[in-house]
Parts: structure tokens; C-alpha cells; sequence
């Protein structure tokens, strides 16, 4: 395949923070076209390092070698402009904790209609698309949410419009990192399906980082663990969950069966 046709293409990526151990240790990675990836593993594992690597927002304290590409373009040659643009149109990335990743002080619509406005959509076509949005992402009573503050939202209407931001310019590749941390499990099924439907109706590429085996049974094509800040495993998700090949994976495994196993009934 022609790189320049892959969503995501790592090669050789280390980042280090001052003197402590590599976050990430030579990790090569390529995301085809269509793919949905599961990125897991426990916590300090790289997964979010990972992913502030592939939209290129990494801390200026981190070390960086290695390459990253999007559609073909190395991320640490492009300006700091032409990143941005790059994130808004042809990356959508979305992060946990929803309320606590919108602006307070300003109302929702207007931070939708602020992504559109900064990628050249007219100042009515940017309320239009704010609006059709809200409602595409479940958001009861649209109209009077576009007026709304994020303190005025539930956790799972501001993860919505979390993931409303993120789809605003219609990205080919979705990066999301940990989506339904925090929220009720409810909530969780219900941001899950929304995810998935979007994914499929944009016809986009998606990274998933999570902790949640669920989430990459149900949603993912493909998953690789991580494990210290090390590649362990990449396997097609059926096949990790019939035999996964490292011992993180299994490890993983057994503390999701260990969670999911009823509890025996106190006397």
C-alpha cells in the first residue's frame, strides 16, 4: 500500500520524559484504511503517550525519536499551523472526561461553531452543522443545548459533545483515548454505540486506547497491548481473545474474567 494512503504509520517511536524510563521503546505500528484498533494495556503502559505521539501533543519536556506519519505527512515537519489544521479536519481525536475537556465559559453550540469557523465554514453553515451535530449525537432537546454551558450537562451529553467536536470536520481517522472513562456503565454501552455508528457512517479509521476489554471485543478489528512501553502483542481481536500471545495479554485477560465472574452469595 501506498503510505501516504494509511491513516497512521509509526516507525521507531521512542519518547522518553527526562531521565526516567522510556514512556515508549521503539513501537512500529501501521493503520490501514477501514481498520479499528484497540490499544490496551495497564496503566503507565504507553497507551497515552501513544496517542498524544499520533496527533502530535506531546509535551515540549518529552523526548521524541522515531517517525510519525498521517496520511503520509510526518507530523514533525509540518508547521505548528498545519498541525492544528491537520487535527481538525482529517484527525478527530477524543479524550475522557467530557465536561472537564470543554471550555466553561463558553456555551456548546458555540464551541462546535468555533471548529467550523477556524476551517473556513461561513458563520450560518457553522450554526447549521453545530446544530445537526448535537442531534446526531443523541443530545436531547438540541436546540436548547446549543445554548447550554458545559456545568449544565450531564456526563454522558458532555462526553457527546466531546465526540460532536471531534466529528465536526468529518475526520478520516478518529483517535480516541479512554472515550467512556468515568461515565455509568449505562452511559459507557450507549457512548460505545454511538462511537461505533459514527465510525461506520463516516467510513473512518479508528484508534481506541482503553483499559476495557469490552470495549475492544465490541468495537475493535484489531488489538495491540502494551506493556512498560513495549509492543507485546498485535493480533487480529479474535484470535487475541482465543490465545492472546504475551503475558501482559493474558494477564489482562484474567483481571477482565476475574471482574466479570458473579460473586459468591454472603451467608
Amino acid at each position: 500500500m501506498n503510505p501516504a494512503e494509511l491513516p497512521l504509520d509509526i516507525q521507531g517511536l521512542s519518547v522518553t520524559y527526562g531521565a526516567a524510563r522510556p514512556a515508549l521503546s521503539d513501537v512500529t505500528l501501521r493503520v490501514a484504511p477501514g481498520e479499528v484498533l484497540g490499544l490496551v494495556g495497564d496503566g503507565g503502559s504507553g497507551k497515552s503517550t501513544l496517542i498524544d505521539a499520533a496527533v502530535g501533543l506531546l509535551p515540549a519536556k518529552a523526548a521524541r525519536q522515531g517517525a510519525v506519519r498521517i496520511f503520509g505527512q510526518e507530523l514533525e515537519q509540518l508547521p505548528a499551523a498545519e498541525r492544528q489544521r491537520l487535527r481538525g479536519t482529517s484527525v478527530g481525536t477524543i479524550v475522557a472526561g467530557g465536561r472537564a475537556r470543554l471550555n466553561p465559559m463558553a456555551r456548546i453550540g458555540a464551541q462546535i461553531e468555533a471548529v467550523l469557523l477556524d476551517h473556513g465554514r461561513s458563520r450560518r453553515e457553522a450554526g447549521e452543522r453545530a446544530l445537526q451535530l448535537l442531534g446526531d449525537v443523541g443530545i436531547p432537546d438540541p436546540k436548547s443545548r446549543f445554548h447550554a454551558y458545559p456545568h449544565e450537562l450531564s456526563g454522558g451529553m458532555a462526553q457527546r459533545a466531546v465526540i460532536a467536536i471531534a466529528l465536526a470536520c468529518d475526520p478520516r481517522l478518529i483517535i480516541a483515548d479512554e472515550p467512556t472513562k468515568g461515565l455509568d456503565v449505562t452511559i459507557q454501552a450507549d457512548i460505545l454505540e454511538l462511537l461505533g455508528r459514527l465510525i461506520a457512517d463516516l467510513g473512518a479509521t479508528a484508534v481506541i486506547a482503553t483499559r476495557d476489554l469490552g470495549i475492544v471485543a465490541e468495537r475493535c478489528s484489531r488489538v495491540i497491548v502494551l506493556e512498560a512501553g513495549r509492543m507485546v502483542e498485535d493480533q487480529p481481536v479474535r484470535d487475541f481473545f482465543r490465545a492472546p500471545l504475551s503475558q501482559a495479554g493474558r494477564s489482562l485477560l484474567e483481571a477482565e474474567h476475574a471482574i466479570a465472574a458473579p460473586q459468591p452469595e454472603r451467608a
